[in-house]
């Protein structure tokens, strides 16, 4: 591998384990309240937990666009959006807003 392929494959393992740590907390929640408040927690706690990946993450994803993995992680986030929309779908009283919309207000 050379450093642009290993920063890749760091980027793309604390992608996961931040989403994983995520859903768990999610998965956790029965309001959608307690939900928003779940992945706010777990972003934070994720953060706080991992501050060199955190800071890896937020400075280096560039190195993402137009790499061999860009597809994979996009289909990831996809993955992860869709476990997000499901998970609020089953509890109902969503506002009547796009779902990207709404992603977007908790993601």
């Amino acid at each position: 591998l050379n450093g642009i392929d290993d920063e890749v494959a760091i980027i793309g393992e604390g992608l996961r384990d931040f989403r994983q740590h995520k859903q768990a907390a999610l998965a956790r929640a029965d309001t959608l309240a307690d939900g928003v408040r779940a992945i706010v927690r777990s972003h934070v706690g994720w953060i706080t937990a991992n501050p060199v990946w955190a800071d890896f993450l937020f400075r280096q994803r560039q190195v993402i666009t137009g790499s061999a993995a860009e597809t994979q992680l996009a289909t990831e986030q996809a993955q992860d959006v869709a476990f997000m929309a499901t998970w609020a779908q089953r509890l109902g009283g969503l506002p009547a807003l796009p779902l990207p919309v709404l992603i977007s207000l908790v993601a």
